[in-house]
């Protein structure tokens, strides 16, 4: 479950808790998992979300490597936004916060996973690498896979967090690569100041999306060994 790792960094981000509802079905293992909402008007740290997030420690230096694996659920109701709109769904990310001088770069996470449909059919993508002027977001596209709405999504992340070439990230879907091994590059733009992961339901600015939505998340760990 996720309730007994709730006293080890993690907070979430959130309209109110009102959104946060830990429930006895459906769960992928255990007693417990949580399920998060956001609606059309939620505004969390000035954006349309509700996400759980994890603070990196600060002992956990650059270069260093990082496993992190979790469960989610799509709803079979879950509402998809019409695949001609911009809104978007961002189910995880990892970032780290802008200095005061760069808070404007609109620079975006370096690593995200975006849901969303393709001739109707549900899937996520891997978005990896640092945002330029000449980066397409299309062409940090690492990794694709179709799933299914309903049922639980098993991830495994590996990663190495560099502002140089040697940082990587590699991804298992329900113990199936979907990067095919690793994917290497730089992935932070920063290593002096806080690094975050977050996985939950961000859409960008308020209006964006119209619709009410919620998801499932068990089974959280993260670690610098396997798991």
């Amino acid at each position: 479950t996720i309730q007994s790792v709730l006293d080890t960094g993690l907070g979430f981000h959130v309209a109110n808790q009102e959104r946060v509802e830990f429930v006895r079905s459906p769960t992928r293992s255990g007693t417990y998992a949580l399920k998060l909402t956001v609606k059309p008007e939620d505004i969390a740290e000035k954006k349309n979300r509700a996400e759980i997030r994890y603070n990196i420690p600060k002992d956990i230096e650059e270069k260093s490597e990082m496993r992190y694996s979790w469960s989610f659920m799509i709803p079979s109701d879950f509402v998809d936004h019409p695949e001609e709109s911009k809104a978007f769904n961002v189910i995880a990310q990892w970032l780290d916060l802008p200095t005061q001088q760069e808070e404007d770069s609109n620079r975006g996470p370096p690593i995200s996973f975006n849901y969303g449909t393709i001739n109707g059919q549900s899937g996520i993508s891997v978005i990896y690498g640092l945002k330029g002027a000449d980066v397409k977001k299309g062409d940090r596209s690492v990794g694709q896979v179709y799933i299914k709405k309903g049922e639980w999504i098993d991830v495994s992340v590996h990663m190495k967090r560099s502002q140089e070439n040697d940082g990587f990230i590699e991804v298992w879907i329900n113990g199936n690569s979907i990067t095919q091994g690793k994917v290497y590059g730089p992935n932070i733009y920063n290593a002096e100041v806080k690094h975050i992961f977050k996985t939950g339901l961000y859409r960008g600015v308020v209006g964006a999306a119209t619709t009410t939505n919620s998801m499932y998340i068990d089974d959280l760990r993260v670690g610098t060994s396997p798991i």
